[in-house]
C-alpha cells in the first residue's frame, strides 16, 4: 500500500494539487474508531455500493441516503475534530493545509470533502473493502 499520494482536484477552472500522506496505525485505528461511531452506518451504505471495490463507489449515488442517516445522529464538534484531523495527512505546495484550513479552503467546501474522502482511502481501503465484503457475505 502506498503511504503518499498525489491528487489532483479540478475547481473553479483550476487545477489544485494536493499530496496525501498516510497516517501512522495508532492514529490511523484511534480515528478510524471515532469515524466509525460517529458515521458507522452511513459509512457501511457507502462500502457496500461500490460492490468488492471500495474506489468504485460512486458518493452522489448513495449521497441521499448517507445524508438521511448522518442528520440524526452528527455531533458538529466530533465533525470538526476528525476532519482538522484527517486533513493533517493534506499538503499543499509541500506545507500542511491544516495551519492555514480556513483561509486555503474558503470559498472551497467540495475541495475539502473530495480530500477527505481520498485520505480515506489512502488509510483505510484495504481494511474497508475487506469489512465491506464481510457484510455483504453475512
Amino acid at each position: 500500500m502506498k503511504t503518499r499520494q498525489s491528487i489532483s482536484i479540478e475547481f473553479g477552472g483550476q487545477t489544485l494539487n494536493y499530496e496525501i500522506q498516510q497516517l501512522p496505525p495508532t492514529k490511523a485505528i484511534k480515528l478510524l474508531t471515532r469515524t466509525i461511531k460517529l458515521i458507522g452506518e452511513p459509512l457501511l451504505v457507502m462500502l457496500t455500493a461500490g460492490g468488492k471495490d471500495i474506489s468504485k463507489v460512486n458518493v452522489l449515488d448513495v449521497l441521499p441516503g448517507v445524508a438521511r442517516i448522518l442528520r440524526e445522529g452528527l455531533d458538529e464538534t466530533e465533525v470538526d475534530y476528525l476532519i482538522k484531523e484527517f486533513m493533517n495527512c493534506v499538503f499543499h505546495g509541500g506545507q500542511p493545509v491544516t495551519p492555514s484550513f480556513e483561509v486555503h479552503f474558503m470559498g472551497k467546501l467540495p475541495v475539502i470533502f473530495k480530500l477527505l474522502v481520498e485520505v480515506l482511502k489512502l488509510n483505510y481501503a484495504d481494511f474497508l473493502s475487506e469489512f465491506a465484503k464481510g457484510n455483504r457475505d453475512n
